[in-house]
């Protein structure tokens, strides 16, 4: 069964007899598991705010029916919210798979469905191809993680190249990791940066001191900042420490973001300086009240967070497990996981913002409206594809 959370728009057609124009927008099934807040959601949801929706829409499946952060929103551009009964545990394999295929068969409006979810993507994008789609799959991580799912994500994965029409990756090392470096380096694997809109990050003077005052941050505090959830990867265990490390009564922390790890990091963040900033909706204003933004995280597909950062004009610190494409200006450092050296940073670390911050180069690669051209043209050539094969 599959739960459809907006009453369906009119017009839904069948593939016969229908011309492009008639079928336009082209509408884009995202397959991206959860709607909460994310570096994959936070990057979809960007393009899906500067895409031109006039041809293009975006509709979204999910499996995690509590995960719903951004739903109104996607309604509120016209986009539907599918939830389905069935998230993939192994067990349920053939339910799974008779989700999917019910779920394309009783929508043949949707000629390209863009999989976000790698460890599945093998069996979604396969039963796509069979019903006719066009498919993309999308990497946003160079790791598993450890343990036995990590095992099992891994041979899941072994299909993806194969039921792909095109492959998406948010750097170079993501895509490697995923496709393998021969499929990386064809024609059919594209770089698509995890875009932004500046002015969304804008440093805001007025913005500051307002939510410095809702977290009773002095004016004299340095406020070191982190958002993004509350998950292992994260490393938020290895913030509570140098939290505790520093004695520096000045040194403050605040942490934006929800996930499994949350209660455990407050009960742990408990007499140690450390804030928790609950509004989510604004989170991309929280920049504004931080003194230095902290990405100690154990490994990243990109680490959109910092960009968001950079654009803001904060200074960065990210472990040396995050990509080097982060780096976008010169206010950034990488160290390793060690919490002497990032006691050592952050105590000697000065509270003045860079007024003079100097963005490099490749932060135009970060400009929403140069990916939202790539990513545009990409679906007209998979739609056009479809017809070309005789698929009308």
């Amino acid at each position: 069964m599959v739960v459809v959370t907006k009453s369906e728009q009119s017009g839904r057609s069948a593939k016969n007899g229908l011309s492009k124009l008639q079928e336009k927008p082209i509408r884009v099934l995202q397959f991206i598991g959860s709607l909460n807040l994310g570096g994959s959601q936070s990057m979809i949801m960007n393009l899906y705010r500067s895409i031109d929706r006039e041809k293009i829409q975006f509709d979204f499946v999910i499996d995690r029916k509590n995960e719903t952060f951004f739903k109104k929103e996607i309604e509120s551009y016209g986009g539907r919210v599918f939830v389905f009964d069935e998230y993939f545990k192994g067990i349920n394999y053939y339910r799974y798979c008779r989700q999917w295929e019910e779920f394309f068969k009783g929508h043949p409006e949707y000629r390209i469905v863009h999989c976000h979810v790698r460890s599945v993507a093998s069996i979604v994008l396969k039963i796509a191809k069979r019903n006719g789609l066009k498919t993309i799959c999308h990497s946003h991580s160079i790791s598993n993680g450890k343990g036995v799912k990590s095992v099992v994500k891994k041979y899941l994965q072994r299909g993806i190249v194969e039921y792909s029409d095109s492959l998406l990756a948010c750097s170079e090392d993501a895509a490697i990791w995923l496709f393998g470096k021969n499929a990386a380096q064809s024609k059919k694997c594209d770089i698509i940066h995890n875009a932004i809109d500046p002015e969304r990050y804008r440093f805001d003077k007025e913005v500051r001191f307002v939510i410095r005052q809702q977290l009773g941050v002095a004016d004299d505090a340095v406020l070191v900042g982190h958002i993004g959830r509350f998950v292992d990867v994260k490393n938020h265990k290895f913030m509570v420490k140098l939290a505790e490390d520093l004695d520096d009564s000045k040194i403050q922390f605040v942490f934006c973001g929800e996930g499994k790890m949350k209660k455990e990091i407050i009960n742990e963040s408990k007499g140690k300086r450390i804030s928790f900033y609950n509004d989510y909706k604004k989170a991309n204003e929280l920049y504004n009240a931080m003194d230095l933004f902290v990405l100690p995280s154990k490994y990243e597909g990109l680490g959109m967070v910092l960009l968001e950062a950079q654009f803001n004009g904060l200074p960065c610190l990210a472990s040396i497990a995050v990509p080097k494409s982060t780096m976008i200006s010169d206010s950034i450092e990488y160290l390793p996981l060690d919490s002497e050296v990032w006691c050592k940073k952050i105590s000697t670390f000065s509270p003045r913002r860079k007024s003079g911050q100097k963005l490099l180069s490749q932060a135009d690669n970060y400009k929403i409206e140069h990916e939202v051209a790539k990513v545009e043209q990409l679906y007209n050539e998979l739609y056009g594809a479809n017809y070309d094969n005789g698929e009308e």
